[in-house]
């Protein structure tokens, strides 16, 4: 649906609608990610007597999944999270800048 919004708000704006097509399939994956480490659940983990974090799939999640998360990947997660608000800021400026309806 906001594609098509973007598709008939940008008709005359071809090259701002050609940064908007691959920002949107980012905003796709970023949103399933983001969708799919929300139903996981925080896990204490014990190593070599090291506590350690980690987030897994919880256990009412049926769908099959044997990934499992600790702090380092988190904070990749949150790069690039904050990566892709950056670029959406920026292109929303774009978009203000073109005064549309």
């Amino acid at each position: 649906m906001i594609n098509a919004l973007a598709e008939q708000q940008l008709q005359e704006h071809p090259k701002v609608l050609e940064e908007w097509e691959p920002l949107s399939n980012k905003v796709k994956k970023t949103s399933k990610k983001r969708n799919y480490l929300a139903h996981f659940s925080l896990h204490r983990h014990t190593k070599n007597g090291v506590v350690e974090l980690r987030l897994r799939p919880s256990i009412h999640d049926s769908r099959p999944s044997n990934k499992d998360y600790g702090v380092e990947e988190l904070r990749q997660f949150k790069i690039t999270f904050r990566k892709l608000h950056e670029e959406l800021v920026k292109f929303h400026d774009k978009l203000k800048a073109l005064d549309l309806p």
